[in-house]
């Protein structure tokens, strides 16, 4: 069972990453606690705890925020994960039966979530999906840093995209998920890491196109302007 500290910054990041904390959106320890139902200390050291993961910013003046997105950090994160994935998917040794059954059970979830349009269970069961991938390399601070700059990948498709480029993402996601997982499936660690590496482009080529009309919008009240972090 989760001690409350462990609890108090799952509960916090989930809404980072769901958006219901906005990038920008100054979190005080006493809002949380009392949203929460909590004492302000585990709050305390939860808001640190996600500050070392890159969620959250603390400055003397102002107190934390959430990490701002601004472009370039999104196409940097990209370049890591190009990096860090497809030398994950080659470093897995043997590829047993249990990986493949949990990534089949996320897999399936991801398709669930699309068909009911459920979008952030979508982002959840895709971010499980390549954490998995990750994980099973078993180098222990290679998914450290995995989950360092991954934080914010998924707020795009939350609250930049519009809804028709949403949605011909996820079933783009889908697709290359499916490929994917034939490469794990027949055994072939090169042919599952190049198929990472081909997501992950096309991903990087979405972010290029799309991100100077989502970065023109008003940041939230109150938070740095986009582009600008």
């Amino acid at each position: 069972m989760l001690g409350i500290l462990e609890q108090v910054t799952d509960a916090v990041r989930q809404r980072i990453l769901e958006q219901a904390f906005k990038p920008g959106e100054r979190l005080t320890i006493d809002r949380i606690a009392r949203e929460l139902g909590v004492s302000p200390t585990p709050v305390r050291e939860a808001l640190g705890r996600l500050q070392g993961e890159g969620l959250l910013v603390y400055r003397r003046s102002q107190g934390y925020q959430v990490t701002p997105v601004s472009v370039r950090e999104l196409q940097e994160m990209l370049d890591c994960r190009l990096a860090i994935e497809p030398f994950a998917a080659r470093a897995i040794d043997p590829i047993s039966d249990d990986l493949l059954r949990g990534l089949e059970t996320i897999h399936a979830r991801f398709r669930q979530a699309l068909d009911a349009r459920r979008i952030g269970e979508n982002n959840t069961a895709d971010r499980e999906f390549h954490e998995t991938i990750v994980g099973a390399a078993g180098n222990a601070m290679l998914l450290r840093l995995f989950r360092s700059m991954n934080s914010h990948m998924y707020t795009m498709r939350l609250f930049y995209y519009t809804e028709p480029v949403r949605e011909r993402e996820l079933e783009e996601t889908w697709a290359e998920h499916c490929a994917i997982m034939e490469a794990f499936k027949a055994r072939r660690q090169a042919v599952a890491a190049e198929a990472i590496a081909e997501h992950l482009r096309r991903v990087k080529q979405l972010v290029a196109v799309h991100a100077p009309k989502w970065m023109a919008q008003p940041a939230p009240d109150g938070a740095t302007p986009r582009g600008t972090a």
